[in-house]
């Protein structure tokens, strides 16, 4: 009697367990750079708990944007690294955010706690050469931890997050950034020329569409 109790126990607790992974976000990483599109929140009201409180919590599934809160918000996920290395990069597209916390939960340990936001200084951040946040994620190879986030912010709070190597991120970053000077570029080219023709011949049309390409553009 005793050992069928002890094997209908083992079964309804691997039933249970594999229940809970199934509804908890897996993100696999392989290669190369990923957008994460969803995660799992917990909204702390009273903006005082750590991350000790709520690592056990049950969190939601939830889109990567929120509305603008008085409230904390806590986000997880969890990271399968299938890479070739043990360290990859979690990046936040978003660099108005105020305050955020990273963490990294593995057999119920937290560890590589990180502070980030525009409350401190750009000068603490990991990687300097981009404007978003990037948190380093030290997982090693096949195996799985969890990456909790705290924001804390007084604008709406949209989490555009990527995840991949670091010369990865620095890449795409870069390429944001000429891509945008090519952008200006035009528009000032654009701006400068219609402003010398109005001059040139005056007619006041040309004046209209450089104050157009100016709040357009």
């Amino acid at each position: 009697m005793y050992r069928i109790f002890l094997f209908l126990f083992t079964i309804s607790n691997t039933f249970f367990v594999l229940a809970n992974a199934q509804n908890e976000t897996v993100v696999q990483y392989k290669e190369g750079l990923i957008q994460i599109s969803k995660l799992e929140a917990f909204i702390d009201k009273s903006k005082k708990l750590t991350i000790e409180d709520v690592k056990n919590k049950k969190f939601s599934p939830h889109k990567t944007s929120f509305s603008i809160t008085n409230s904390a918000i806590w986000a997880k996920i969890r990271i399968e690294n299938l890479s070739d290395s043990d360290s990859i990069f979690l990046e936040i597209k978003n660099p108005v955010l105020f305050d955020l916390s990273f963490y990294t939960v593995s057999i119920d340990s937290v560890f590589n706690s990180l502070f980030l936001g525009r409350k401190y200084k750009f000068s603490e951040r990991i990687i300097g050469e981009v404007t978003s946040f990037v948190y380093p994620v030290f997982i090693p190879r096949a195996s799985v931890s969890t990456v909790f986030m705290r924001i804390d912010s007084y604008t709406p709070i949209h989490l555009p997050l990527y995840l991949g190597k670091k010369e990865l991120i620095i890449k795409n970053n870069l390429d944001v950034v000429l891509k945008m000077g090519i952008y200006i570029g035009v528009v000032l080219i654009m701006l400068f020329y219609n402003l010398f023709i109005s001059f040139t011949v005056k007619d006041n049309s040309y004046y209209y569409y450089v104050v157009y390409i100016i709040f357009v553009g």
